[in-house]
């Protein structure tokens, strides 16, 4: 039979991963608990690399999407409408282990930086933070929709509003948005907007994945025109950027692609990917997780791709620092994906 996915319809039937799909997401769980006839796949995580270690910092988590990291910490998102986080070494001294942050509905998206993590809430159009301890959670903006991007820099917190078009191509709602870290106004970067989806900062530059319309795009930070580095692409969703090209997801093209940071060469790292739907950069390699229960990596400059983590169970979000590399995998069908677990892959 064929096996019901989570993205809101059956392998081949496809939609923008996390977006608008949480509907999607209860029809499939509810099927799969009337169905009784699903068949489990047993999966046996394993790492590639000689001396590799695949650690499980989180279990039984409502399926888990985004992720970010930093020094001490590991933040995921979840469908349980939680933001979570948990030691890199999964135990806090003296004991402890995960910690909920924060609640609410649907959040579709994470970052962090040295006070805060910020998160926009699909479910209620919210985006907001809450100390890294936690404590209060601040409602930043309200409002949003569709809201599957979000990065930070030092002094601003970005974030998409995927966005529909009536009649005409040219007569859309989706916006880039911009919030001044200090409590300074909200303003809009780009609007008539097909379907920005993913976003990713450089020091004076903003990058955005149009999903709808194929296009990879970027703005000045401080506002001006923007500006199209890829067209034609097939479902771009998530983006990245390192200090000399941005990377990109096609989700239903199945590629990793690259381009300049100032536009120029397009260039396929990987081709015949099934549905790369987590991305992360460190500089030298680019990573990423796809729904054939692999997590992958390739040379920035381009090369042989490897597997880097085979068997997983609907590998999601995916960071790394120094020394890791860190992902969500979703859970499985059987268990109404409340099996979700969170893991670190050392040396990345």
């Amino acid at each position: 039979m064929r096996r019901l996915h989570v993205d809101g319809g059956e392998r081949g039937v496809r939609t923008a991963p996390g977006w608008r799909v949480w509907v999607g997401l209860s029809i499939v769980v509810a099927a799969a608990v009337a169905a009784c006839s699903l068949i489990p796949t047993i999966n046996l995580p394993a790492c590639s690399a000689p001396g590799c270690q695949l650690t499980t910092l989180a279990a039984e988590q409502s399926y888990p999407g985004a992720v970010a990291v930093d020094s001490t910490s590991v933040y995921w998102t979840t469908f349980g409408g939680a933001v979570m986080k948990v030691p890199l070494d999964g135990v806090e001294d003296g004991g402890g282990g995960v910690v909920t942050l924060a609640s609410g509905e649907n959040p579709s998206t994470v970052a962090v930086n040295g006070q805060n993590v910020y998160w926009a809430d699909l479910g209620n159009g919210s985006v907001a933070s809450v100390p890294l301890d936690g404590g209060t959670t601040t409602t930043l903006a309200s409002g949003q929709g569709g809201t599957n991007g979000i990065a930070l820099d030092a002094v601003n917190l970005y974030w998409t509003n995927g966005g529909e078009c009536s009649g005409a191509a040219t007569n859309c709602i989706g916006t880039v948005m911009r919030l001044s870290l200090d409590g300074g106004s909200l303003g809009a970067l780009a609007s008539g907007q097909s379907g920005p989806f993913a976003v990713a900062v450089s020091a004076t530059t903003i990058y955005w994945t149009d999903y709808s319309g194929g296009t990879v795009v970027k703005a000045p930070l401080d506002g001006g025109a923007a500006v199209t580095l890829a067209s034609g692409q097939v479902n771009p969703s998530k983006i990245a950027v390192d200090s000399a090209n941005v990377y990109w997801l096609t989700y239903n093209g199945g590629t990793v692609m690259k381009a300049p940071l100032d536009g120029g060469a397009i260039g396929t790292l990987a081709a015949g990917q099934m549905y790369p739907s987590g991305l992360a950069v460190d500089g030298t390699s680019v990573y990423w997780t796809a729904q054939d229960n692999n997590v992958k990596k390739v040379a920035a400059a381009g090369g042989t791709v490897a597997t880097i983590a085979s068997g997983q169970d609907e590998p999601r979000g995916i960071a790394v620092d120094d020394a890791s590399v860190y992902w969500s995998n979703g859970g499985t069908s059987l268990n109404m994906f409340t099996d979700g677990t969170v893991v670190k892959l050392t040396p990345k």
